[in-house]
């Protein structure tokens, strides 16, 4: 996954790259209008890319996950710690 949020990320720079080449030569807004099909596009395929999560999990899993072990963890030791009490 992470090879090809590389790659499309890769293809956007590319589009980003040739859409600015005219600016840089003839920076006006005429030049801007006339480029800013490419440059929606280049943007558009970055945010695409960006999105691809690099594990097939997603951070919200991963944080339940790790709430749901941190709280049968901490259920134990307290057991084992307040059971000779008898609490």
């Amino acid at each position: 996954m992470v090879e090809i949020r590389d790659s499309e990320l890769f293809i956007a720079r590319r589009l980003y790259a040739e859409a600015y080449e005219p600016l840089r030569e003839t920076p006006t807004l005429a030049t801007l209008g006339d480029q800013q099909s490419l440059l929606s596009a280049a943007d558009a395929l970055e945010k695409r890319a960006r999105a691809i999560q690099a594990w097939p999990i997603d951070e919200a899993t991963i944080a339940r996950i790790a709430t749901i072990v941190t709280s049968v963890i901490a259920v134990t030791v307290a057991r084992v710690l307040l059971d000779p009490f008898g609490l």
